[in-house]
């Protein structure tokens, strides 16, 4: 089993205890971007909100937004993930905010169309990502991934069947460096 980063490895995750079997799962939030499903441990989450407005006289052409007296990086993960598919057949505002805390503690926040979802999976689903010749810009943000069918813990969208997809788990450290554009504000 590789070594996750310690974002992935998730120090503070309290493991369930009520049977071994269950000893090796966590929890995490996934959220979808342009097709692809991205995930985040729940340990680096700092809140989920309703979008602010993006494009704000002042720091809204920068890629940063004021939230709760401060000043955060807002991650465009549309741009990116839209290079590695087919265009979008519509131009909508996000309407949520995945608010993250990096490892230094600064917030950064990433804007998503739907709610996102509370998984919970074992750390045995999670395997490195094998780079390959030609492979899509949006893997550049992602070390690992998981395949995953499970029903979401707690999910404000209506699902009721389990679904199976491939899960990416963004790296922070690697979104807050690469450079993307917000559209909205090019």
């Amino acid at each position: 089993m590789p070594t996750l980063p310690p974002v992935i490895a998730l120090p503070d995750a309290k493991p369930e205890r009520s049977s071994s079997q269950k000893s090796d799962r966590f929890r995490i939030i996934a959220f979808n971007v342009g097709g692809y499903t991205f995930a985040l441990p729940m340990t680096a989450i700092a809140k989920v909100i309703h979008c602010p407005p993006l494009n704000t006289p002042g720091l809204g052409q920068t890629g940063l937004i004021h939230l709760d007296q401060q000043i955060i990086r807002v991650l465009d993960l549309h741009t990116l993930a839209e290079r590695s598919t087919a265009p979008a057949a519509e131009d909508s505002e996000p309407r949520f905010l995945v608010v993250a805390r990096q490892r230094g503690g600064d917030l950064c926040g990433i804007p998503v169309d739907a709610p996102p979802d509370l998984l919970e999976i074992s750390r045995s689903q999670v395997r490195p990502i094998p780079n390959t010749p030609n492979q899509p810009p949006v893997l550049s943000l992602a070390q690992f991934a998981a395949a995953v069918k499970t029903q979401p813990i707690n999910s404000l969208q209506d699902s009721s069947a389990p679904s199976e997809s491939t899960v990416l788990f963004l790296d922070l450290a690697r979104a807050t460096t690469h450079k993307m554009t917000f559209p909205a504000l090019t």
